[in-house]
């Protein structure tokens, strides 16, 4: 019961519901182990016109049961790290603030646990070193049209020269 499910690549949109937005954090990472994690962590991934994780830093408390009492409760647990808290649950999930920068080789590089947004643009070493300054986790998230042709060849001569030091993503929808 010391196991965390973790989601390194997650999108809050305004547009979402945010009870059902947790209701379905809550629901999908707790299947991970058949409900015996002791909890979830999202990574966001922001775009640059997103600021997701400042609105949620900014509430106290999300939805409420049909009862009137709150579904979860947030609390700002560093600059870049809140702690969502599961009423009915009594689980909590550990959100970090990051972003998602497209490179100047149209590629993206994911940059988790940090609070300062870095500008797209950039080529993506120049983006992976940035990161990598920030303190944060540099990630080549993985996209079938990214990681083939010439793009694919420049993702496999970075994954040579920072194999100790990037991370690479997939989906969890392979099997």
């Amino acid at each position: 019961m010391n196991e965390w499910a973790v989601d390194s690549h997650v999108h809050f949109h305004k547009c979402f519901d945010e009870s059902l937005f947790f209701d379905s954090c809550f629901n999908n990472l707790y299947k991970v182990k058949g409900g015996s994690i002791k909890g979830g962590v999202l990574f966001f991934t922001e775009g640059k016109h997103e600021d997701s994780f400042s609105y949620l830093k900014s509430r106290r408390e999300i939805g409420t049961r049909h009862n009137g009492k709150t579904k979860y409760k947030i609390q700002i647990v560093s600059e870049n790290l809140l702690q969502v808290n599961s009423i009915d649950f009594e689980k909590c999930l550990l959100i970090f603030q990051g972003y998602q920068i497209v490179t100047k080789e149209n590629l993206e590089v994911l940059s988790l646990g940090t609070s300062e947004r870095i500008n797209d643009g950039n080529t993506t070493e120049d983006i992976i070193l940035k990161v990598k300054e920030k303190g944060g986790i540099a990630v080549l998230p993985w996209g079938f049209g990214k990681w083939y042709g010439s793009r694919g060849k420049k993702i496999n001569e970075l994954i040579e020269k920072y194999k100790n030091e990037i991370f690479l993503g997939d989906n969890g929808g392979r099997t």
